[in-house]
């Protein structure tokens, strides 16, 4: 499953993603995806772990990718995996964040 959405966020942590940019969040959970990813992480030399719990032995579950649009063509601008234990805490912690959107009054 491809999950989408875009960076329209008020509360701003990182200086280099405004809330006005094109950039545009993916989260990809398909394994076959994932799989590819990380064999092509490996083919340059880079060995991808959580950025959760950091431990190497654990497969990829799920990555997140920054795409940046800004060009005309969809980049990406970095990107971040998850296993499957931190990768259910984050679908735990969305579920609860989209209720409590749903919940505020208008």
């Amino acid at each position: 499953m491809i999950r989408s959405k875009a960076l329209s966020i008020n509360r701003n942590d990182s200086p280099e993603i405004s809330a006005e940019s094109d950039e545009e969040l993916l989260l990809i959970d398909d394994s076959m995806f994932v799989s590819a990813f990380v064999r092509a992480g490996e083919r340059h030399g880079k060995q991808l772990v959580c950025v959760a719990c950091c431990h190497p032995a654990r497969p990829l579950r799920a990555v997140l990718l920054l795409l940046d649009a800004t060009d005309g063509a969809d980049e990406c601008a970095g990107s971040v995996g998850f296993c499957l234990e931190c990768y259910r805490d984050l679908n735990e912690r969305m579920f609860h964040d989209a209720v409590l959107r749903a919940s505020k009054p208008a």
